[in-house]
């Protein structure tokens, strides 16, 4: 967590803890809630096949001392746009020369 005087950012760490060699996250909308007194906005994220990273903006800021405070994320999983097609790759060699 970083404090600034007119907000805080709040940053939260997800990864997938499994032995199973070919997994990845899906794509998903993360919101915060800490109370009804607090906004808070996803303001950014990035990640990779089993980890993922999301900042949020929460104003007011929080407190230097957060215990007991209850911080609650919420994750919405996309669905699959079923506009979109699939298209599925085959083994090839490229020369560029």
């Amino acid at each position: 967590m970083k404090q600034y005087t007119n907000a805080s950012i709040v940053c939260v760490e997800t990864e997938v803890n499994t032995s199973e060699p070919f997994v990845r996250l899906g794509h998903a909308s993360f919101e915060l809630f800490i109370s009804p007194e607090y906004h808070s906005r996803q303001d950014g994220g990035c990640g990779s096949r089993r980890g993922m990273q999301h900042s949020f903006v929460v104003t007011p800021p929080l407190p230097d001392d957060i215990r007991g405070v209850e911080f609650q994320l919420t994750v919405k999983p996309f669905h699959e746009n079923p506009e979109y097609q699939v298209v599925h790759f085959k083994e090839t060699t490229v020369t560029v020369k």
